[in-house]
């Protein structure tokens, strides 16, 4: 009789620090089968200033392997980007193929059936409500300073100093 391995949600987070480093995923054998999500790539605190660091990710695909660029990042333009890239097979190979790094990628190794695509877009509505409450209260303020300002202000009484 074999055991079954109940399937988690598991944080995944590689490191690439030199140009040609390259970290492999295989996802887990577990039931039901492992994907990965990555959500975020970005520049470590020593990376070099002067220098584009490229991210270049090799996956499965429905006519054999895709490999593709995922980020460009230098400091000073753009240090982190945001992704909701998932890949549902291994083995994926992110690559550095240009610069030194270090460049740190994290995301979420899950069952396909997890609820990690609703806490992702969890988290992107909870960053909207925070903008439609900042807008309702810019609103609130704004009809606070319509009140207190007079649609028709008091006209002046011409004084005369003839008599």
């Amino acid at each position: 009789m074999t055991s079954a391995v109940k399937a988690e949600e598991y944080f995944y987070a590689t490191t690439l620090d030199k140009e040609g480093d390259e970290s492999v995923w295989t996802p887990v054998q577990w039931e039901p089968a492992q994907r990965l999500a990555i959500r975020q790539l970005m520049l470590g605190h020593t990376a070099k200033a002067d220098e584009y660091n490229v991210i270049e990710v090799e996956a499965p695909s429905v006519n054999g392997s895709v490999k593709i660029p995922i980020a460009v990042l230098k400091i000073g333009e753009q240090r982190v980007v945001q992704s909701n890239l998932e890949f549902p097979e291994g083995p994926v190979t992110f690559k550095l193929v240009e610069g030194s790094g270090p460049v740190i990628i994290t995301g979420l190794q899950a069952p396909p059936d997890t609820s990690a695509d609703e806490a992702y877009a969890m988290d992107e509505m909870a960053g909207e409500e925070e903008l439609v409450d900042e807008e309702e209260l810019l609103d609130e303020e704004d009809y606070i300073e319509e009140e207190q300002e007079p649609e028709n202000p008091p006209k002046r009484q011409k004084l005369s100093n003839n008599k």
